[in-house]
């Protein structure tokens, strides 16, 4: 199921102030009529007869890029002043597509909020939003903001692009993932044996977490541990690194054992687990969990167990909880101003939280709960999701029945 996106207005850029000479000046060199100022029937004739069409999916802009064109995607709102239709933007990119020198260029269009899936797929957090293509599905570049001298430059180096320029971003990805392999591998050698669980051995935050640390510490094994819900790329990355779907997963000098049933079947084994991982003098001869000295990376973890915790109690604050962008009142976007129109036309009572108030709750409930974009709607401390699973739920009716 495709996530809903966050939308924020980008407040009008002072730069968009010279956009109308902006325009003329297009309009002079392109021989193409300025816009500025015409009304919204002539600017939609007009958008017509330059070639932007109006997509909501991705084959439509595969379709449009056939024959070899490249493309220019602008994502718009209706309620964001410059690029709502007959706004400056949506004038501007009217006059690049009827212009003789974009022939081999394909103009788009998108309302993102009535394609969530499209947005979602582009990274569309705030409006406008421009994708640029040299091929179907090679993106050469893609940012935010109404600036409309921005955009006529990436057009300028689009038209020069190949698509082999958009195909180093795999490049970049590969390199990426072997980075995150070098920390893995760093991080599951940072203790003869590491544990890696949600929470910490103090405040394990599932329950097999929890026996495993208590059969760690009654084998008397000395270990150090990592939060996984710190660190959404930790806790990803290390299901791919070591072919293991599941947490807690404890690494006896950084090969994996396995996770909670393994470990009990060990424990079970003569001599228990420190005859069987052969530990000897790297037991806890004291009789506790000692772990070892701290690397950065455990320090880290543990600063944000308290952010965690308090995450804990925001998602658990009332029966239902909208974390949102503004308030009920409010809203700051038009996916929040939607789902607080869609909860009170079913009824519902609901807290909420201003995400925009606190930037330390907005990035650290993204990892919190592995959900990338606001709104965000919990019962009873479960996340249901965004706009576009709530809405799903009004449509079929499962909304009413998850009422709290």
């Amino acid at each position: 199921q495709a996530r809903p996106l966050r939308l924020a207005s980008s407040r009008r850029d002072p730069r968009l102030r010279a956009a109308p000479t902006l325009f003329g000046e297009i309009a002079r060199e392109k021989k193409v009529p300025p816009f500025c100022g015409s009304s919204p029937s002539t600017m939609a004739a007009f958008e017509q007869a330059g070639g932007v069409a109006d997509v909501t999916k991705d084959e439509e802009i595969s379709a449009g890029l056939a024959g070899g064109k490249k493309g220019v995607l602008m994502f718009y709102a209706t309620w964001q002043d410059a690029s709502r239709p007959g706004g400056q933007l949506q004038q501007l990119l009217a006059a690049l597509a009827a212009s003789p020198d974009q022939a081999a260029i394909q103009f788009f269009r998108c309302e993102a909020e009535a394609a969530p899936e499209l947005s979602l797929k582009y990274g569309v957090e705030m409006v406008p939003h421009f994708v640029f293509f040299t091929a179907p599905g090679a993106v050469l570049e893609s940012f935010s903001g109404a600036d409309a001298q921005a955009v006529v430059k990436a057009v300028e180096r689009l038209r020069g692009a190949s698509a082999e320029t958009a195909a180093e971003a795999p490049v970049a990805e590969e390199a990426s993932d072997a980075a995150l392999n070098e920390r893995l591998e760093k991080l599951i050698n940072a203790a003869p044996v590491m544990l890696f669980m949600k929470g910490s051995p103090q405040e394990p935050k599932c329950k097999f977490s929890r026996r495993m640390v208590e059969l760690l510490q009654t084998e008397k094994v000395a270990f150090g541990s990592f939060n996984i819900l710190s660190d959404n790329e930790v806790r990803q990355g290390l299901k791919t690194y070591s072919d293991w779907p599941t947490y807690p997963q404890l690494y006896c000098r950084g090969k994996l054992l396995g996770g909670m049933d393994v470990i009990a079947e060990l424990a079970a084994e003569e001599g228990g687990l420190v005859a069987q991982l052969e530990l000897g003098d790297e037991a806890d001869a004291g009789g506790g969990a000692a772990a070892p000295e701290p690397t950065p990376e455990i320090d880290e973890a543990a600063k944000e167990a308290a952010l965690n915790e308090r995450l804990a109690q925001l998602v658990n604050g009332s029966p239902a909880m909208l974390f949102m962008k503004g308030n009920p009142e409010g809203p700051r976007c038009g996916f929040s101003r939607r789902i607080v129109e869609l909860l009170r036309n079913e009824g519902w009572e609901f807290g909420y939280f201003d995400i925009l108030s606190d930037n330390d709750v907005r990035q650290g409930l993204k990892k919190y709960s592995d959900w990338p974009t606001y709104p965000q709607l919990y019962v009873k401390g479960e996340l249901v999701g965004g706009l576009d699973l709530v809405q799903e739920m009004a449509e079929s009716g499962d909304l009413a029945d998850l009422k709290p």
